[in-house]
């Protein structure tokens, strides 16, 4: 989809949002005023995305800021994931192949399962900025009724239908789904975090990379300038682990700047951390203290299995064998290598080593490979990853198949 307008949609009828009652949409539909609503909270978001079991609970200040930064509403952002992917739960998938973190359906790629994100916050930030772009707000489109026939040609009402439900919910209004410019703050500069940083998906294990994403508006009536940024985190024994940034940034009146900080994993127990701005040689607290805790484990042994390869095959036989990768190995495109051997005069030697890459939706990893057993015997399969920095992760037991 080149911002909509090639996609063909078949989801949105067939989810278990469509089962919404159409009629109690439309009537709220008639009854909207005709004017851009007040956009919801970060808190609001956050709330309303938990309550709907939403893999994207906590990401309210990034559907704020790419609100605000792009024109949106972000209560029409959140609505769309609502009606294509119940709120990033049923994600498009062909084959297992997953449009990974596309909870919009935006089909920007040569086929659905390529069109990936690389974070529910990199596909916020696409859909915003192509909502707002020539084909949806450039072309006049402001309505939910006016923006489905381009954004859902197939199965457009019932996606109007549960779109405006659900801006309803949130506080929007489906008659005009840009930003509503809130009445000028007055006062000094002041620093807002909105809601609590927004992690990468747990569990959590040592080894991984973990990402933390968070939104600074300035809530007061004046800009203002900030010399220095800082996320303090702190790794079990209070070990630091500080990231920041010491380049000055200015924020006008209501605007918002996103900052996205990556650190190692590199012990397990309990981790936290907290955000402080410097202005004029003062350091300053933004935001609640902790801002966010997580729990680090070391990964569990056995995470990935073999079980779609059978027990017994015959030689020559060519089998595709499958399995799923949960929790601790789930990064999209990230390279595991399932190894087969042969036993020989009671000595294992291997027959060859294939290459799979992983795929993910929000819940699972998956990975996929072809194996030929050449002859009779027993053979057995193992699952691991090449090393990262570090020796290479066995991922899984091993599996014996008897070959006739």
């Amino acid at each position: 989809m080149s911002a909509g307008a090639r996609r063909k949609h078949s989801l949105a009828a067939s989810m278990a949002v469509a089962l919404l009652a159409a009629a109690l949409a439309c009537a709220a539909l008639l009854a909207a005023p005709q004017r851009a609503a007040a956009a919801p909270t970060a808190a609001q978001i956050d709330t309303f995305l938990a309550a709907q079991g939403s893999p994207m609970a906590g990401m309210g200040a990034t559907f704020v800021a790419d609100g605000r930064q792009y024109g949106v509403d972000p209560a029409f952002l959140v609505a769309i994931t609502g009606a294509e992917t119940s709120f990033g739960k049923l994600i498009y998938q062909e084959g297992g192949d997953y449009s990974t973190f596309n909870a919009w359906n935006w089909f920007w790629g040569p086929t659905r399962p390529l069109s990936d994100f690389t974070s529910w916050a990199d596909g916020c930030d696409h859909v915003a900025a192509g909502l707002a772009g020539t084909l949806y707000y450039g072309a006049g489109h402001y309505a939910v009724v006016d923006i489905a026939p381009v954004y859902c040609p197939d199965g457009t009402q019932a996606w109007i239908n549960n779109v405006s439900t659900f801006m309803l919910q949130l506080g929007g209004n489906p008659a005009d789904t840009r930003w509503l410019t809130p009445s000028a703050p007055t006062g000094p500069a002041a620093l807002d975090l909105g809601s609590a940083v927004t992690l990468s998906q747990g569990p959590y294990y040592t080894g991984q990379t973990l990402k933390a994403t968070f939104a600074l508006t300035n809530t007061g009536g004046q800009g203002a300038t900030w010399d220095a940024i800082t996320m303090h985190v702190r790794a079990p024994g209070e070990v630091p682990h500080d990231l920041g940034s010491s380049k000055p940034f200015t924020l006008q009146p209501g605007q918002s700047w996103a900052f996205t900080a990556p650190w190692s994993l590199d012990q397990k127990g309990s981790w936290y951390g907290w955000i402080e701005v410097e202005k004029a040689g003062v350091w300053t607290h933004v935001g609640k203290s902790p801002a966010f805790e997580i729990t680090v484990a070391d990964p569990p042994a056995g995470t990935l299995s073999v079980s779609s390869v059978p027990w017994r095959a015959r030689a020559d036989e060519k089998l595709v064998a499958s399995g799923v990768l949960r929790p601790a190995y789930h990064a999209a495109g990230r390279t595991i290598k399932v190894a087969y051997y042969v036993r020989s005069h009671q000595i294992w030697v291997r027959m060859g080593t294939v290459t799979a890459k992983v795929r993910h939706s929000p819940q699972q990893a998956t990975y996929r490979v072809a194996l030929a057993f050449t002859h009779p015997g027993q053979w057995r399969l193992c699952a691991w990853a090449p090393p990262q920095g570090g020796r290479a992760a066995v991922l899984s037991a091993w599996r014996t198949v008897t070959v006739r």
